[in-house]
């Protein structure tokens, strides 16, 4: 070989390995480095980009803004656990366990704890029911969808709020609906009302559920194109959430009104039988009351899993004990912000039992023992949230507003230690940096209360309800507290499922968010249309919704005051249209079929559903 030749052959070596070392050093400078200027255009969702022995320092460095809650999830997984395979083993199932126990926290605290404070305050003070159910109650229902789009709102986490309520919307007007029309079909002209009240009752009752279906069909049709108009520029201003607001106080106007001019012509319709003595004063239907009352020794409220099977609280009534449904109450606790007003009856139901369970005994089947027994498991799981709330959250039920009721000692040591400790709680949720003074006044203000109480109920023989209203109004705020922590957990969870997925904040609150928020409405319904008020369970399906898109939506962002930007997915836009559709086909479909929701009917709404959620997932995997 030739000196010429090898260094012909040196020179092709050093070249080529020029371009080499000039590419690799390309893809090098193109990678970040730990330095964190070097990441100034990067953002959290960007993590999956860094090399693992990286991620920690950028997690610490760019993902502080999306820590909201108490768990810091973003520390756990890229800092304390190094194994991939322990990451995936433990935190995964994890955080699954932890966003299950929320959406049943959320549940149970609006359920025992916030909407019974919430009762007895419009109780007390006399509220007239329509207009409680549509307000007061009907936020109670409704506050930890209201208050979750609260806490996403504030920490400019909008897409995944608006994500959720449209949702929810989306899941309850197709498959809660459609699922009430295949587990139990029924009709809007089904009434079933005493020969002696004669047939303009009976006709008068027809048109009022026809006219009461088309209007709230109307009035949701209308809230989704608002909300899908005012979202459309990504943008919204102080006069898009103005005209939300408004359209629901319409609504509760346009309810009220209603109920006016129908509670009017019914009175004409009884004093034309009473004139005819057509009309028999000891009947057990009576056209002139508000609702179907429940007795007070039997209310119940329908909280979220706890109640799933109603059978066993029949099966422990007394023989030939009778009961009077008031569905206004009866429905409290749910998110019917109105009924439909044709099943406003007061009827009787008479419990046929053996002369045991006339003696006092249970009757136990074995569907009830395994009821039992899955209460008492659901029971064991709640029971640290329950024990929290209980010490924490005030609770002054309506039963309790009576002159002589006595509390045991362990009662008063429980209500006692929750009227002292709920300032904690309200300062943890909405304070951010409290002061001395604020925990000065708080401290002085509960000690006080705590003391009065104290002294009032133990030594007193006539109590004051006044004294149990401020309870009650303290136990509702505590309560609301409560409920604004454990959504602000819960973004917090479904935050750092979004950056480590990659999946957008619109399709996790259109899917996991808006169904966790709504399989408590999913079961209430269900048991409401079993127990033989299917109107009352449609009524609910679009009463809650609108009032949470509506006032979620309109209401919050008022009060959070600044321009709120919300990044609308096609996903978001593809929801509405098929919601939209939903409304048409049950709109024009139902009349047809002699306004039945038949199994047909339910098929349709859950396929509905079913197609449109698999377009959104297609939709997020290919955009």
């Amino acid at each position: 070989m030739t000196e010429n030749s090898i260094y012909n052959g040196d020179t092709y070596g050093v070249d080529e390995y020029s371009k080499v070392s000039e590419e690799y050093a390309s893809q090098l400078a193109e990678l970040p480095s730990s330095n964190d200027g070097d990441w100034s255009a990067m953002f959290c969702e960007d993590v999956g980009k860094i090399p693992s022995n990286q991620q920690c320092d950028f997690v610490v460095s760019k993902c502080g803004e999306y820590q909201i809650g108490i768990l810091n999830y973003y520390n756990i997984y890229y800092c304390k656990l190094e194994s991939k395979s322990y990451k995936n083993i433990i935190m995964l199932p994890s955080i699954s366990i932890i966003l299950l126990y929320l959406f049943i926290s959320l549940g149970y605290t609006a359920g025992e704890h916030l909407c019974p404070n919430l009762s007895s305050i419009s109780n007390y003070l006399k509220i007239p029911e329509n207009i409680s159910g549509l307000t007061l109650l009907a936020f109670g229902n409704g506050s930890p969808d209201i208050l979750s789009t609260y806490s996403s709102f504030q920490s400019s986490n909008a897409s995944l709020a608006v994500g959720e309520l449209i949702g929810a919307a989306f899941f309850i007007t197709c498959f809660i609906i459609g699922s009430i029309a295949i587990a139990q079909p029924f009709s809007l002209t089904s009434i079933q009302l005493s020969p002696d009240l004669g047939e303009d009752s009976a006709k008068l009752m027809i048109m009022n559920d026809k006219a009461v279906y088309i209007r709230d069909l109307s009035f949701f049709g209308l809230s989704i194109t608002l909300v899908l108009v005012c979202l459309i520029d990504g943008k919204l201003t102080t006069a898009k959430l103005l005209l939300l607001v408004s359209v629901y106080v319409l609504y509760v106007v346009a309810i009220l009104l209603w109920q006016f001019f129908l509670n009017t012509h019914k009175s004409r319709l009884i004093q034309d039988y009473r004139i005819r003595n057509l009309y028999d004063d000891n009947t057990t239907l009576d056209l002139t009351s508000d609702g179907l009352e429940f007795e007070d020794s039997y209310s119940f409220n329908l909280n979220i899993l706890n109640n799933i099977e109603f059978g066993s609280i029949l099966n422990n009534l007394t023989k030939k004990q009778s009961i009077k449904f008031k569905l206004s109450r009866f429905s409290a606790y749910r998110d019917d912000t109105q009924e439909y007003e044709s099943r406003l009856l007061d009827q009787e139901i008479n419990l046929d039992e053996d002369d045991e369970l006339n003696n006092g005994a249970i009757l136990e089947t074995n569907d009830d023992e395994e009821d039992n027994i899955f209460k008492k498991a659901f029971n064991l799981m709640v029971l640290p949230i329950s024990t929290a709330l209980k010490v924490t959250v005030p609770l002054m039920t309506y039963d309790r507003y009576h002159v002589n009721v006595k509390f045991n000692k362990s009662e008063m040591a429980s209500l006692l230690m929750s009227i002292f400790l709920s300032q904690f709680v309200f300062i943890f949720s909405f304070i951010e940096t409290p002061t001395w003074l604020i925990y000065l006044a708080s401290m002085s203000f509960c000690t006080c209360l705590t003391y009065v109480a104290f002294k009032h109920f133990t030594e007193m023989e006539t109590q004051s309800n006044n004294l149990k209203l401020v309870i009650s109004i303290l136990g509702f705020i505590t309560a609301i507290s409560c409920i604004a922590i454990i959504a602000e957990e819960l973004i917090n969870a479904l935050k750092f499922i979004s950056v480590l997925t990659h999946l957008s904040d619109a399709i996790l609150g259109l899917t996991i968010f808006a169904i966790g928020n709504s399989v408590g409405d999913l079961i209430s319904n269900l048991i409401i249309s079993q127990l033989g008020y299917p109107l009352m369970a449609l009524a609910a399906c679009f009463g809650g919704p609108l009032l949470n898109l509506l006032l979620g939506i309109g209401l919050n962002g008022l009060i959070i005051g600044n321009l709120i930007k919300v990044d609308v997915s096609p996903s978001l836009i593809s929801s509405c249209f098929f919601i939209l559709l939903n409304l048409l086909f049950i709109g024009v479909y139902v009349p047809y079929n002699a306004w039945r929701f038949d199994r047909f009917v339910g098929f349709v709404m859950i396929s509905i559903w079913g197609f449109g959620t698999f377009v959104n997932i297609l939709i997020e995997i290919f955009t």
